[in-house]
């Protein structure tokens, strides 16, 4: 029996599939194009009613492009009462820490890394966010455990020397 493709497109080439307009906008934002990527999830919002948390993910990761931490926190907020998960607090410690609110960035990064203990980002970030905040002797202790938890990572051996 031959395969026959899916087609993700209206006749205008146009995509159809929620997802798709979801995995541009991050792809988009993840490259300098956050301004672009706001539509495509207004479109899957209306295409998939069901993927509002991942449009909530999504849009928070353009906002942060677009320099609206406010709006990413809102967004990752949504995305948190729904699927908490080291990532997301992770991801609103960087909203946080973007606005230097070292408060709640550092909540938050705690909160990923008691959810994913071997969480490399969220350790790195925290460190990161604690040396900002002129926390120098906690910022290089958290570096240190994530070159624990990561020994093939470059960067913590590079940022601590």
């Amino acid at each position: 029996m031959p395969r026959r493709s899916i087609r993700c497109s209206d006749r205008r080439g146009k995509p159809r599939v929620a997802t798709v307009h979801i995995n541009r906008p991050s792809a988009l934002a993840k490259t300098g194009r956050a301004a672009e990527a706001l539509p495509h999830l207004e479109t899957a919002a209306k295409l998939d009613p069901s993927l509002s948390v991942d449009v909530s993910g999504a849009r928070a990761i353009a906002e942060l492009g677009l320099h609206n931490p406010d709006g990413a926190i809102a967004d990752f907020q949504q995305v948190l009462k729904a699927r908490p998960s080291a990532s997301a607090w992770n991801d609103l410690g960087s909203a946080y820490s973007s606005k230097n609110d070292f408060a709640n960035a550092e909540r938050a990064y705690r909160e990923a890394i008691r959810l994913g203990p071997k969480s490399y980002d969220a350790r790195m970030n925290l460190g990161a966010m604690l040396s900002r905040a002129g926390r120098n002797d906690a910022a290089l202790a958290e570096i240190r455990e994530a070159a624990r938890v990561a020994p093939d990572s470059v960067e913590p051996r590079v940022t601590w020397r």
